[in-house]
């Protein structure tokens, strides 16, 4: 039977068409596509495209916020995924053929549609129906791969500064003292004069009495 799986979030899509053998298990897969936003690049290929997909964006969100490099176990043989820095960006370039007879595609990416792509990623991971023998290992790592000869800090700063500007944005619409809303005083009409009655005694200045 014929099954789709739809991941979205706010700036990227990701869509997988397959086969289930078996209830509503996405099972065999078909094909997937991969849609940023603002990108009018589709990425599209079939298990290998999506393993190598999965595996090199998980293993470059860990390398950024860890400041460890993560070695990466991937499939050579077709759709080739790579990412780096590139600036402030991140460059994803996909190489769909081995030969390289096909022109790679790059995407320049920024912090927040990097991990928007994470998010999408970890959507599909955690969906046990579909694909669950498609994981991410994870694997200790051994002190080979610290990067020591380079500063966290100068490591990092890529990563974090399109997520500091929104953080930085948030702050100081909160910290904006909200404008004073004052209720309107009534005020007399003009023209109008106040009709005040007399007392009895007002209304008869000269009473008489009778004998």
């Amino acid at each position: 039977m014929n099954t789709n799986r739809q991941y979205y979030s706010s700036n990227c899509n990701l869509v997988l068409e397959g086969l289930s053998n078996e209830g509503f298990n996405l099972d065999i897969l078909l094909n997937a596509e991969c849609k940023i936003v603002s990108s009018e690049t589709t990425l599209t290929g079939g298990r290998v495209f999506l393993e190598n997909l999965v595996k090199v964006v998980s293993a470059y969100a860990q390398d950024l916020l860890s400041g460890l490099h993560h070695p990466q176990t991937l499939n050579l043989e077709s759709d080739l995924i790579h990412l780096k820095p590139n600036g402030y960006l991140h460059r994803l370039t996909w190489q769909k053929t081995k030969d390289y007879t096909e022109e790679a595609i790059e995407i320049d990416l920024t912090t927040v549609e990097l991990f928007d792509l994470l998010e999408i990623i970890d959507q599909f991971l955690l969906d046990s129906s579909t694909l669950p023998d498609l994981g991410v290992p994870l694997e200790p790592l051994s002190r080979r791969h610290r990067q020591d000869g380079q500063p966290l800090v100068a490591r990092t700063v890529p990563a974090f500064v399109g997520m500091a500007t929104v953080a930085l944005t948030a702050i100081a619409a909160f910290l904006i003292e909200p404008p004073v809303v004052r209720e309107p005083q009534p005020q007399p009409l003009e023209g109008t004069t106040e009709t005040i009655p007399l007392n009895e005694s007002e209304d008869n200045p000269n009473p008489t009495t009778s004998p």
